[in-house]
């Protein structure tokens, strides 16, 4: 990392507030918290020898943000949603109209194959509505979409909006109730020289393999699973034996664990980091047994082809290898409640900053000096490489 990114990645982490749409929620969000020094962990078991390896790692995208303006035209939104085959039923108007909103005339969202879940930002700019699978084919024509997530206890306003400024931790994501806009994996995250992620990510896996096969099926902060977990004429039900292992459940790396997982890429670093210091939510099912699966934003799997230079989701690369050995090394928090998210304690790392007030721009409490260029084999400080990383190899998010 060269000198000018240490000092944007230092710079990040000493922001006054937070930019509610960069990185929306309260600080006591279940996305925002940090693991804790009182977590308990049990093995996951994920990928152990034994069991069905992984062959890729998949990354399942939403739309966070679809940002609507007022001066937009009124658009209908009819209630439906297909994630199946073929391709001409996403397109086809079959559902019941909802309700008109206002959405821009040139946004087409023909992303096939993924969740489609999406934040639709209201005009606002603090409020939205969560809602998947979106598909919108043609410039000006219908919008395509389930009707929104409006469910209790997430307590919702009129037409079902939600703030930005709120706990965020419900939302579109059937398979759990969690939210489609809570911890995706930004774009602009995934990058060598990005700040570190400072949220819990949202993981995938094979509902077959793991998750609990009795009811209930979920645990805390979920409030369902998916409409197949009992059915076992279904080939995607739910065939896991722990009741720990499932919807809404925490998974997280121990710290001590953490500095003895192999990983030599940088991008499998960041989510070790990330996976170490806030976890994962079990959100939904991957729906293959061959693969393990991190939810990301609409456009991060070009950021990443980007800044690295093969895809995500590709056979037989080194982060394949980084990405199963990270998944390996997955703890249950079994204590993760209302009362002790992340396990409670002492953070094992600072939480993001609070929200921004309306209005205020973040602001860097204070500027780090500028460095001087890297020598050698030291960093831009002159110092050892560790001495900024916590031993990540990234330069820490927050000081």
């Amino acid at each position: 990392m060269r000198g000018g990114a240490i000092v944007a990645a230092l710079a990040a982490s000493r922001l006054a507030c937070r930019d509610p749409v960069q990185q929306p929620f309260a600080q006591g969000s279940i996305w925002n918290t940090p693991i804790g020094s009182g977590a308990e962990f049990q093995p996951a078991g994920v990928f152990a020898p034994g069991r069905i390896q992984p062959e890729q790692f998949h990354h399942d995208d939403d739309h966070v943000w679809l940002k609507l303006s007022a001066d937009d035209p009124e658009t209908p939104w009819f209630a439906q949603g297909s994630w199946g085959l073929p391709h001409r039923e996403y397109c086809e108007v079959s559902g019941k109209f909802y309700r008109n909103i206002s959405f821009p005339r040139d946004l087409t969202l023909t992303l096939f194959g993924h969740n489609n879940g999406a934040g639709l930002l209201l005009p606002s700019g603090e409020e939205y509505i969560e809602t998947q699978p979106v598909y919108r084919c043609s410039p000006g024509s219908p919008f395509l979409s389930h009707r929104p997530f409006c469910k209790p206890p997430q307590a919702a306003q009129p037409n079902c909006t939600m703030s930005i400024r709120g706990n965020g931790t419900y939302g579109a994501h059937g398979g759990s109730g969690l939210s489609a806009v809570g911890g995706a994996i930004r774009a602009n995250e995934i990058g060598p020289d990005a700040p570190p992620i400072s949220h819990a990510l949202k993981i995938e896996l094979s509902a077959l393999d793991y998750y609990y096969d009795q009811p209930p099926a979920m645990v805390w902060p979920a409030l369902g699973h998916d409409g197949y977990a009992f059915n076992k004429s279904n080939p995607l039900h739910y065939g896991g034996s722990n009741p720990n292992f499932a919807p809404g459940a925490l998974l997280a790396v121990p710290l001590e664990h953490s500095r003895d997982v192999t990983v030599t890429t940088a991008p499998g670093r960041r989510i070790l980091q990330a996976l170490t210091q806030f976890g994962g939510y079990i959100v939904d099912d991957t729906a293959d047994q061959r693969r393990g699966t991190i939810c990301t934003q609409y456009g991060f799997g070009d950021a990443f082809m980007s800044a690295y230079g093969f895809q995500f989701n590709a056979t037989g690369t080194p982060f394949v290898a980084d990405m199963t050995n990270i998944f390996r090394a997955l703890h249950i928090v079994t204590n993760n409640g209302p009362g002790s998210v992340g396990g409670g304690g002492t953070p094992v790392v600072a939480p993001p900053p609070p929200l921004c007030p309306r209005g205020m721009e973040p602001k860097v409490l204070q500027a780090p000096a500028e460095l001087p260029r890297d020598r050698g084999s030291e960093t831009a400080t002159g110092r050892p490489a560790a001495a900024l990383s916590d031993g990540f190899g990234i330069a820490r998010g927050q000081l």
